[in-house]
């Protein structure tokens, strides 16, 4: 992607802009919207009509929606599949009634011969819902409803597992979490609840939780490092050696995260990054903004790590590698090797035969990052490329003329200038271009 083509991107965006403007000021005349028509929500429509007029014979219309605030579902009416049918004949409602703001409902309305009808209902201290899941815990091949809602605060947090049956909501399961999801790690026929917390004490651990007619079992609970202060969401994929397991990264202070890897062994939770004598987690402690990620698109999830150090040429400070670490059962494995320009928000991807001559000197204040090439036989040090951020409104200015394009993002484009040198090595645009990646946050 050479600057023209940006040229030609933002000329087409300036173009959509202009006309969008023209559109809102034709508006102005006649039937203009006032403010409450646009804050007003739309009246619901079809099916979501029938629920809310279901809704309403029931408890009246003396109530407010509440809608999940993370999560697949956001909405206050969530459609779904309870029999597991393909079939979505239920909608979940969640609301509180306006004498009690304190306490939510969640109610189900169930379509028969055509009809919406109220056909059950419990209700949570709660002051806001966070996320709502579906899966098969009890497996009976019907799917339970999994919610998670702030009691008090967003910190005061409970997870309830509900079973829809003979018309009633049953509560199997209630317990208080940070973060949870559902997951299959011991291959069962059914899945089961992953819950990590932070205890009045400050000790974080996770839980394995199992549900079936007899009650609930929590199949293992592991501690965490015990400096974790918050949790990102809990992901699912899977080892080197196939086997499912989660993958946790958590902050360790504002800059700092680590990433622990949960999974059974010997039916038990395992975690082997957790160290028994010092109950902390430094394997894979790091800066923030580096998440763990499918860095090689494999499918399974890959954990960075500080690496080997890369020279640095006229330059005082250091740079690291990022090595990028599956666990395989046994041992780690580095699938990808990467240098990290955290501050710039992109990465490259590097190869041994790179990484053995490469040097790197960053120009902080004028964003940009030089890259030099040692020849093996003198052992010269050769400047080959340059990559540059600027506003994407220099993108015309005449400095800028000699390179080309890596990507745009949030109004910058990243650009780059390949030297002679580069060009000998035997560098060229594409080589480049495969090397940057933007950093997704």
């Amino acid at each position: 992607m050479h600057i023209n083509n940006l040229k030609i991107k933002n000329a087409a965006v300036k173009i959509i802009c202009l006309c969008v403007v023209l559109f809102t000021l034709s508006s102005c005349n006649g039937s203009s919207l006032s403010a409450d028509d646009l804050l007003r929500p739309p009246k619901p429509t079809g099916d979501m009509n029938s629920v809310s007029v279901a809704l309403e014979k029931s408890i009246g219309k003396d109530y407010t929606l509440k809608y999940p605030s993370m999560g697949n579902y956001h909405s206050a009416f969530i459609f779904c599949d309870l029999e597991n049918k393909t079939d979505e004949n239920y909608c979940l409602a969640f609301y509180s009634l306006n004498e009690n703001s304190q306490n939510i409902h969640l109610s189900i309305v169930n379509k028969n011969n055509k009809k919406w009808e109220m056909a059950g209902d419990v209700s949570f201290d709660a002051q806001s819902i966070e996320k709502v899941l579906f899966a098969d815990l009890t497996g009976n091949d019907k799917l339970d409803i999994v919610v998670g809602y702030s009691v008090y605060s967003k910190v005061d947090k409970k997870v309830a597992v509900l079973s829809f049956e003979k018309n009633k909501l049953r509560t199997r399961l209630e317990e208080s979490y940070n973060v949870f999801t559902v997951c299959n790690l011991i291959n069962d026929s059914k899945d089961q609840l992953f819950i990590a917390k932070i205890n009045a004490s400050a000790e974080a651990s996770a839980h394995i939780f199992s549900i079936n007619e007899s009650g609930v079992t929590e199949l293992g609970n592991i501690s965490l490092d015990k400096n974790i202060t918050s949790f990102s969401e809990p992901q699912v994929s899977l080892l080197a050696n196939d086997q499912s397991a989660i993958f946790l990264d958590a902050a360790k202070s504002k800059t700092e995260i680590a990433t622990e890897l949960i999974y059974f062994k010997d039916k038990k939770l395992y975690n082997p990054y957790f160290n028994k004598l010092t109950k902390q987690n430094t394997l894979n402690s790091r800066d923030s903004s580096v998440s763990v990620t499918d860095i090689n698109g494999d499918g399974r999830l890959d954990i960075p790590v500080i690496g080997e150090t890369i020279e640095s040429f006229n330059d005082s400070s250091k740079s690291f590698t990022t090595d990028w670490i599956n666990f395989n059962g046994s041992k780690n494995v580095v699938v990808q090797k990467t240098y990290m320009n955290i501050l710039d928000g992109y990465y490259l991807n590097l190869t041994d035969e790179i990484l053995n001559k490469l040097y790197i000197t960053k120009q902080t204040d004028q964003r940009k990052c030089k890259v030099y090439f040692k020849d093996e036989k003198t052992g010269t040090v050769n400047f080959v490329f340059e990559i540059k951020i600027i506003a994407s409104s220099e993108i015309e200015n005449k400095e800028n003329k000699n390179y080309f394009a890596l990507s745009e993002k949030d109004g910058f484009s990243y650009i780059a200038y390949l030297t002679e040198n580069g060009e000998k090595s035997g560098l060229d645009e594409n080589s480049i271009q495969n090397m940057f990646s933007l950093i997704s946050k």
